[in-house]
């Protein structure tokens, strides 16, 4: 049976981890207490529990320590991802577990005596139910609310499934083997070119991933955090959101390992490895729809197409995860629904034409679209035309409706 100190959780808040040094947490019930005159005893009406709250005391510590610092502030200071409807955002706390709560208030003390490190305090208050009637909600705001409990729950399956103690070394390679995969699928592709300060993030997330996970394995909470993290990360480092879907989608798919060997530490090791597979699935495709509902589709069929895939591949694990991840697997596939297309986004079709005879693109986008210029390379781009002086005649042409 594990000890105290082996059940606690690295705590973390909106994926930025810290460390703890104390907390407290406080609740009870409401109460209206009513004293007549002329009467001894009182009438003591309850009126229902009290909003929780938990007072965190932590720390930072580290080279990078200002750049958590800036993160934790930016997560305590700006709106909750699903703000108005749904307010909060993901405490997890090392004993409470993961908590919906919105930070009220906090404190930063950094001294010349301790370099390196900053302290901190904040306050943190329960989130209740949504609100009714709903109020729009912003696609974009909707699709990270529901990325990040889904993340939170894929964190939590991981950390409770694979097993690290006990077992062969083979069976905690397959769960490195997955990161390193991971990390080197990343590091392949062409995509990030975002603000600088981004792409350097993503890419000391990466290198640590890749640096410590032999370590990070013996803690298998502390190890879901740091990947939630860079895939996190991948957002913000790409040069569009149509980018970050790409990476995103670079992730979907994970071949069973092959080198298990056999009997129950076999079954570790090819359990590990799906599980890891499973986390960073579950990570990927959070993102995917948080970079779907903020690209810009230039059609209807675009966005159609794009929503489907995602679809897929969130059918693909509801017949793998657990019950807690099925549940936001399938909050995220309403908010997926709701998010692409944007519901007030009024994008233009795709017609087919057949042009008499062949024609310059600059005449046939003038005759399709005569009060813009321009839009003669959108049709030699879309069906491939060889010179723009000669669209063929007698064959079908895509084009936009408008």
């Amino acid at each position: 049976m594990p000890t105290w100190k082996e059940r606690l959780r690295p705590a973390s808040f909106s994926g930025v981890l810290f460390h703890v040094r104390d907390s407290e947490n406080s609740g009870g019930r409401r109460a209206a207490l009513h004293e007549y005159p002329l009467r001894d005893l009182p009438f003591l009406e309850e009126l229902g529990r009290e909003a929780r709250r938990v007072l965190v005391d932590g720390y930072l510590v580290g080279d990078d320590y200002a750049v958590r610092r800036d993160q934790l502030i930016t997560k305590f200071e700006t709106a909750s991802p699903g703000f108005p409807r749904r307010p909060g955002r993901t405490l997890v706390h090392p004993t409470l577990g993961a908590l919906k709560v919105l930070c009220t208030s906090f404190r930063f003390r950094e001294t010349l005596d301790e370099g390196r490190m900053v302290r901190f305090s904040a306050e943190f208050v329960e989130v209740g139910e949504e609100l009714e009637p709903a109020p729009a909600i912003e696609p974009a705001g909707a699709a990270d609310a529901a990325a990040e409990d889904l993340g939170a729950a894929g964190a939590a399956e991981f950390a409770g499934g694979v097993e690290v103690d006990g077992v062969v070394e083979r069976a905690r390679e397959a769960i490195a083997d997955v990161v390193h995969e991971t990390v080197d699928r990343l590091r392949r592709l062409d995509v990030f070119s975002g603000p600088t300060r981004d792409v350097t993030r993503l890419e000391s997330l990466l290198t640590g991933l890749a640096n410590e996970v032999s370590t990070l394995v013996s803690a298998p909470a502390d190890l879901a955090a740091r990947v939630l993290q860079a895939l996190d990360a991948v957002l913000d480092a790409a040069s569009s959101p149509a980018g970050a879907l790409e990476a995103y989608r670079a992730l979907f798919e994970y071949p069973p390992i092959d080198d298990a060997g056999e009997g129950q530490q076999g079954s570790f090791a090819r359990e590990n490895h799906r599980l890891t597979a499973e986390l960073v699935r579950v990570a990927a495709v959070g993102g995917a729809v948080r970079a779907a509902a903020r690209t810009d589709h230039e059609t209807l069929e675009d966005a159609q197409e794009v929503r489907a895939e995602l679809g897929a591949e969130l059918d693909l694990l509801a017949e793998e995860v657990g019950d807690s991840v099925l549940v936001e697997l399938e909050d995220l596939r309403a908010v997926l629904g709701r998010s692409v297309p944007p519901p007030d986004a009024d994008l233009p079709r795709l017609r087919t034409i057949e042009l008499a005879e062949t024609r310059p693109a600059l005449a046939v986008a003038h005759e399709l679209y005569p009060a813009e210029l321009g839009r003669d390379e959108e049709v030699v781009r879309r069906n491939s035309v060889r010179h723009p002086l000669r669209v063929p005649g007698r064959v079908p042409l895509l084009v936009l409706s408008r």
